[in-house]
């Protein structure tokens, strides 16, 4: 029962404890680090109005150009404290940028988990979505 009840609280929760980051604002892109040693980045591309979200495992970073995977699928279980922290993030660029729109593009699976957890985005609601692609706009 107890672990039924903890899956439950996980999907889409807040309750799930992020990983911590490092968020640098003005490269509008964060990182953090699975206790597998896995490095994500997490990049928020502003430009008019607009902030673009996408994520990936992050092989090297570089002043000019990361070395990143957004496709790959790393299936080690903690999907959902990715997740959070993604979710975290995203949180935190809105309240730096404000942005009137949000747009999420990813593979269906993603997009999938993204949907369960953007209701917790206050202050925005999905306006439009299909396959690869969530649109969200500030209410």
């Amino acid at each position: 029962m107890i672990k039924l009840i903890n899956i439950l609280k996980e999907l889409g929760e807040i309750s799930v404890t992020p990983y911590e980051y490092d968020y640098d604002k003005s490269k509008h892109k964060a990182f953090f680090t699975t206790e597998d040693g896995t490095k994500y980045v997490v990049y928020f591309d502003i430009s008019k109005g607009e902030m673009k979200v996408d994520f990936g495992v992050l092989y090297e970073e570089d002043d000019e150009d990361d070395d990143v995977d957004f496709e790959i699928k790393t299936n080690k279980g903690n999907i959902y404290r990715i997740m959070s922290t993604v979710i975290s993030i995203i949180r935190k660029a809105l309240s730096d940028f404000k942005p009137n729109q949000i747009k999420i593009s990813s593979d269906p699976k993603r997009i999938r988990l993204y949907k369960i957890y953007i209701k917790n985005l206050n202050g925005y609601i999905l306006t439009k979505e299909d396959t690869f692609n969530l649109i969200l706009q500030r209410k």
